[in-house]
């Protein structure tokens, strides 16, 4: 399982949207789940039979301005998972 976080949306007014984009090609096996989650909040869950082709998710902030972490984890047919491996700070302002 290989996932690997290219770009998200770094500022973000409050109550707005951001995006992630990701590449799960690189994965041998079907990816079925990818999980995208901020400020420790599910913000979107995809499930399918092989999301490979999938590029990327939005995100829903809250009203309250500050420092926020984003997260992605994918898992695929057999059980793996992976994780964004670097921080990924969204600032709602």
């Amino acid at each position: 399982m290989t996932l690997s976080v290219g770009d998200w949306t770094r500022t973000v007014p409050p109550t707005g949207n951001g995006r992630v984009q990701y590449t799960l090609m690189q994965s041998r096996n079907a990816v079925t789940t990818v999980i995208v989650m901020f400020n420790g909040v599910e913000q979107d869950r995809l499930t399918g039979t092989d999301l490979r082709k999938v590029a990327g998710s939005y995100f829903n902030v809250g009203t309250v301005r500050g420092s926020y972490q984003l997260s992605v984890e994918a898992r695929d047919a057999t059980g793996c998972s992976d994780g964004a491996t670097r921080p990924m700070t969204v600032t709602v302002k």
